[in-house]
């Protein structure tokens, strides 16, 4: 079994060990050490990286109590190795996982409420509590309590109890029983069966900020982020609000208020946008069905049209179909090629039929009934071709009729 070197002190960078054990992981090399630094995924906590002999250390993973280290590359050579273990990434997850500790005991205290999961990722931290709702309110509440431990700078020990001092601990869950359970202490706060890498004041966690919450599969999830992570986050935000002030020429405080005009004027404009389309649909039908040819008194309408959306399509041809027999096929060109046949109603004439007849020529997508079909085709430039085709199979098939 690997010595777990990060357990007796998660500030220490470098170590040397020897190889005991080399196998295959997925194509790649994994080493077993006889102690390291190295901490590997587990508890909800990622894995540490850095490099073995000047290869990187791209995971760590823990099999029937063996610690094994995903390599980039072989090792070639003697047993002995030199460690080097990613102090950023350690120190954020320090950060994170003390940080989840104060959290997880803030929620408890105040709102009696258990975490019954948690996750420290890559990017953000959850964790998942026992609760029905919570509010804007909670969070700041929770916020507050977190961050005054943080601030008060406490000590965070790193205990290992017998069975029976746990018992007589005001622990947040129950480590598993008849073996010693590695505690840590968050002093006057916290007791926790954990495993993990942990700051040694909370002072270092820097600050917790809850980030948004809501429901998942019974509970209550919260997004948090501590200390670097916190920082970064209000560093982007900061800057997107100086963008806002820049850009619409306003002070933060007025922000919301230029954004609430904003969207009332976008309103207004998607209103008389909306209007201004329907005059154009109803003149462009006018226009196209008193220019197109008949065939046994049909008017047969064809026109292709650049990015329009299939639901302008769908009004233009009946807007046209409106104004007497006729057939109308549309077309789309642009990134989403797309297609509106559609006929009069009164015509005998199947338009799911003849779309079908050309899918072995044409990569259509949709369908629709006998008087009106609908789609779309994945290149653009088999639109024109296509829309010409079907033009003239239901020139045929109304010269039969």
């Amino acid at each position: 079994m690997t010595k777990r070197l990060y357990r007796e002190d998660p500030y220490r960078t470098e170590f040397e060990s020897q190889i005991i054990e080399r196998l295959e992981i997925d194509g790649k090399t994994g080493l077993i050490l006889e102690e390291t630094l190295f901490y590997p995924t587990s508890g909800g906590q990622l894995h540490d990286t850095g490099l073995i002999n000047d290869v990187k250390v791209i995971d760590v993973i823990e099999k029937d109590r063996k610690i094994i280290h995903i390599v980039e590359k072989n090792i070639i050579g003697e047993s002995g190795i030199t460690g080097k273990v990613d102090w950023n990434r350690r120190f954020d997850h320090m950060q994170q996982h003390t940080g989840q500790h104060i959290l997880s005991q803030s929620l408890i205290r105040l709102f009696n409420t258990a975490t019954v999961s948690s996750y420290l990722g890559n990017d953000f931290s959850t964790i998942d509590i026992e609760k029905e709702s919570f509010s804007e309110v909670e969070a700041n509440t929770a916020e507050i309590e977190a961050n005054n431990w943080v601030f008060k700078n406490v000590l965070v020990n790193i205990l290992y109890p017998d069975e029976t001092e746990a018992l007589n601990m005001p622990l947040r869950k129950t480590p598993p029983p008849g073996k010693r359970t590695r505690i840590v202490n968050i002093e006057g706060y916290d007791h926790s069966p954990c495993g993990g890498t942990h700051c040694s004041r909370t002072g270092e966690v820097g600050i917790i900020k809850i980030l948004k919450w809501g429901r998942m599969r019974g509970n209550i999830r919260l997004d948090f982020y501590c200390g670097q992570r916190a920082l970064a986050d209000y560093r982007n935000k900061n800057c997107l609000i100086n963008t806002i002030k820049s850009d619409f020429s306003v002070n933060e405080d007025g922000i919301i208020e230029k954004l609430t005009k904003l969207e009332e004027e976008n309103k207004d404009l998607r209103k008389f946008n909306s209007e201004l389309n329907l005059k154009l649909i109803d003149s462009k039908a006018v226009e196209l069905y008193s220019e197109a040819d008949s065939v046994n008194n049909v008017k047969i309408i064809h026109s292709v049209f650049e990015d329009l959306e299939i639901k302008n399509l769908q009004n233009i041809a009946k807007k046209i179909a409106e104004n007497g027999d006729s057939v109308v096929i549309l077309g789309s060109s642009g990134d989403k090629p797309s297609f509106v046949f559609l006929h009069s109603g009164n015509i005998d004439l199947n338009l799911q039929k003849i779309l079908n007849n050309q899918r072995e020529q044409f990569d259509i997508k949709g369908g629709g009934s006998s008087s009106m079909v609908q789609g779309g085709l994945q290149e653009n430039s088999a639109l024109l071709d296509f829309i010409k085709a079907s033009v003239d199979i239901i020139y045929k098939e109304l010269q039969s009729l």
